[in-house]
């Protein structure tokens, strides 16, 4: 990862700034919060829940969620801070460029915010695993390192969204513990697909950048390491929301998986819920059924595999097939 951010250039931050606020919107190092407006194109922050925004003199709005705290997942809110001072900032996304200077300014400096009973947390619209990955990547690599201070997650956006600073456009923005398994597993089966002339995309409602950041982690410590598949970021959760397996409280995708044909017809469709992976052996021998049926015009039985008899769809022809296996 050291390299990775190693590499990044002016350029690259400038392309940042421009993926997540095409309009000239402040990013996590604007002092303003104003947002200038371009004629063909006018962003700003989110009004869609206006009579939560928070006012001066007016109570601050009710947030509850998981946050990062010692290195632990622990739920946090609004309301674990009655009678202390609190400070709420909010940043775009993990594993970015400015961002973590401000995290650990903040967390540096915690110390003197106790003194005065004060608490400081940080949010933004990454999981609170992607936030453990972060803080459980060096400083030197471009990580938070140990934090003084909690990191909230708002991956369904609510938070950013009461409070005001939600961009709904580009969504601003998740390792865990069964999908790096299933995503290496996909990876390292990746020519046996090609063999088949087939592709293989993994998609998920993280950023490009959490992305990277997990696949320059080691395996041996969670990562995905190299990767022959691509990973594509859904950030603003459409992607998931269109095939229909977006979770749309908690804001997370189930685990869909959909092969389609040459013609971008869909041909299998199946859904796990988020604690049991998929067989990717199971989805290699259903990507050769369909391809040998739409190749040879017979059809696939039950468990049916390369070696394996086939039926040829007519009262007379499946004949042969039934009198070859029930002999």
């Amino acid at each position: 990862m050291a390299a990775a951010l190693g590499r990044v250039s002016r350029a690259s931050y400038t392309g940042l700034r421009a993926a997540l606020a095409p309009a000239g919107a402040a990013t996590c190092n604007s002092a303003s919060r104003t947002l200038p407006t371009v004629a063909s194109h006018k962003l700003s922050f989110s009004t869609s829940c206006a009579r939560f925004a928070p006012a001066v003199t007016q109570h601050a709005p009710y947030f509850k969620g998981t946050a990062v705290t010692n290195g632990e997942f622990k739920e946090i809110s609004l309301e674990d801070y009655k009678g202390k001072y609190l400070v709420l900032f909010f940043y775009p996304l993990d594993f970015t460029f400015v961002c973590p200077t401000e995290i650990i300014a903040f967390s540096d400096k915690a110390s003197e915010f106790h003194n005065v009973n004060c608490e400081v947390v940080g949010v933004s619209v990454d999981s609170h695993f992607s936030h453990l990955a972060w803080i459980n990547t060096p400083r030197k690599s471009g990580g938070l390192g140990h934090m003084n201070i909690p990191l909230l997650s708002d991956l369904n956006k609510q938070v950013s969204r009461d409070y005001g600073v939600l961009l709904e456009g580009p969504g601003i923005a998740l390792s865990t513990f069964v999908c790096p398994t299933e995503i290496i597993a996909f990876s390292d089966k990746a020519s046996e697909f090609h063999n088949v002339n087939c592709e293989v995309v993994g998609v998920s409602v993280d950023s490009h950048f959490s992305h990277l950041a997990w696949i320059n982690t080691p395996r041996k410590s969670g990562g995905l390491g190299h990767m022959n598949i691509p990973l594509l970021s859904d950030l603003n959760k459409q992607v998931s929301r269109d095939y229909g397996v977006l979770l749309e409280g908690p804001g997370i995708a189930l685990r869909g998986l959909f092969i389609i044909d040459p013609n971008g017809v869909v041909k299998h469709i199946s859904v796990n819920d988020l604690p049991v992976g998929r067989c990717v052996q199971e989805t290699l021998r259903l990507v050769k059924a369909f391809q040998f049926v739409e190749t040879h015009g017979e059809v696939c039985p039950a468990n049916w595999t390369p070696d394996s008899p086939t039926i040829k769809p007519s009262p007379e022809g499946s004949k042969e097939y039934f009198e070859k296996v029930n002999e």
